[in-house]
C-alpha cells in the first residue's frame, strides 16, 4: 500500500527538465536500433540500454514512469530483505515517505535514482564480505550514472576496516572545510589533477553559471541535517547495537557518502551528491528500533514513527500529496 500511494503520487507529479529529456530519448528509442540508441545520446548505457528495451513494449509515457517506479521499489526491496525482516519492511517504506529527495530521484533525476537503488545491493553484500557480488553491483550501477563512482569509497573502507572513529574524524575535518570554505579550493585543485570527466564535472558544476542557477552552496542547513543522523546512529551504536555489525557498516557506509558530499559541497546541485547518503536515513532511522533486545522497543518505534511524521511535514513533502485529492 505505501509503495503504491507512493507510485501514484510520481505519476501524479508535474513533468520536470530531466524527466522531460528522459521521456523524449524514450519515444524515439523505440524506431532505433540498440547501437542506435546509445549514440544519440551521452548518457550511461544502463540506462540507455533500459529505455530502448522499454521502448519496444510500449512508447506511453505514463508507461515508462510507472514500470520504471515499480522497477526501482523492487529493487529496493529485494535488497532490504537480505538483513531486514519483511515484517519490518513497512516500517522503513514509511520513513521513505518523509524523505523529500526520493520523489526526486523517482521523478526527475532517473539515472542517478537507478544507481542508488542498485548501490543497496552493493552495500548489502559488502556487509556480508561477498566482494565479487558487491563489484557487480557497482558496475551496473556506474552503467546508469557515473556519480555513483563515489561508492568505489566503500570497497576501501571495507578492505582496510577503517574505523567509526576515524572516519567521523574525517568528516569533522571536512566539515570545518566546507563551513570555511576552503574545501572549494581544495577539491577542485585535486579534481583537476585527475583530469577526466571528473575534473570537468567539478569544474563545470561550480561554475557561477551553474551555482546560480541552483543557488546557494555549501549549505550549512544540508550540513547540520546531514551531521544529525550521524549523532542518532552513533547514539544507538553504542547504546543498542555495539554488536550489530550489519548496523556498523551501514553507519560507515552513511559516513563515507557523508564526507564525499560535505567536501563537493561548493558545486551546484550537490544535493543530489548528498542523495547517496541521505537515501539511507529511513534505514538509519528505524533499524535500531527493530533490531534492539529492550522492554522499549515499542516505544522506540513510535518515536521513529513521530519522528517521519515531523520530517514529513517540516519540509513540506506533504504538499507533492495534494494531487491526490482527485481521486476522491
Amino acid at each position: 500500500m505505501i509503495i503504491s500511494l507512493m507510485i501514484i503520487v510520481v505519476l501524479l507529479m508535474p513533468l520536470r527538465i530531466d524527466m522531460v529529456r528522459y521521456l523524449g530519448v524514450f519515444e524515439a528509442s523505440s524506431s532505433l536500433s540498440w547501437y542506435a540508441a546509445l549514440s544519440s545520446v551521452r548518457w550511461e548505457p544502463g540506462f540507455v540500454t533500459y529505455q530502448w528495451m522499454l521502448s519496444k513494449v510500449n512508447t506511453s509515457k505514463t508507461f515508462f514512469i510507472l514500470i520504471t517506479s515499480i522497477i526501482m521499489w523492487i529493487i529496493i526491496v529485494s535488497a532490504l530483505k537480505k538483513n531486514i525482516s519483511f515484517k519490518s519492511l513497512p516500517l522503513i517504506l514509511f520513513g521513505y515517505i518523509s524523505l523529500f529527495p526520493i520523489y526526486n530521484l523517482f521523478s526527475n533525476v532517473l539515472r542517478q535514482g537507478f544507481a542508488i537503488c542498485f548501490l543497496m545491493f552493493m552495500i548489502v553484500y559488502l556487509a556480508d564480505n561477498y566482494y565479487k557480488k558487491a563489484f557487480i553491483f557497482f558496475i551496473i550501477t556506474l552503467s546508469f550514472h557515473v556519480s555513483a563512482s563515489i561508492a568505489g569509497i566503500l570497497f576501501i573502507v571495507k578492505r582496510f576496516n577503517i574505523s567509526i572513529k576515524n572516519l567521523c574524524i574525517v568528516f569533522v575535518i571536512s566539515s570545518i572545510l566546507l563551513i570555511t570554505g576552503i574545501n572549494q579550493k581544495l577539491m577542485t585543485n585535486i579534481a583537476v589533477l585527475f583530469g577526466g570527466r571528473l575534473g570537468d564535472s567539478v569544474i563545470s558544476y561550480s561554475s557561477e553559471s551553474v551555482v546560480s542557477i541552483y543557488g546557494s552552496v555549501n549549505r550549512i542547513d544540508f550540513l547540520i541535517f546531514t551531521s544529525i543522523w550521524i549523532v542518532w546512529g552513533l547514539y544507538f551504536r553504542n547504546r543498542f547495537l555495539m554488536n550489530d555489525k550489519i548496523f556498523e557498516w551501514l553507519l560507515k557506509a552513511y559516513l563515507s557518502f557523508s564526507i564525499i558530499y560535505v567536501l563537493f559541497g561548493f558545486i551546484g546541485f550537490s544535493d543530489r551528491l548528498a542523495s547517496y547518503a541521505w537515501f539511507l536515513i529511513p534505514i538509519l532511522l528505524y533499524y535500531p528500533a527493530i533490531k534492539m533486545e529492550s522492554r522499549f522497543q515499542f516505544i522506540w518505534i513510535i518515536i521513529c514513527i513521530i519522528i517521519s511524521i515531523l520530517l514529513f511535514v517540516y519540509f513540506g513533502t506533504y504538499s507533492l500529496y495534494e494531487p491526490l485529492k482527485l481521486l476522491y
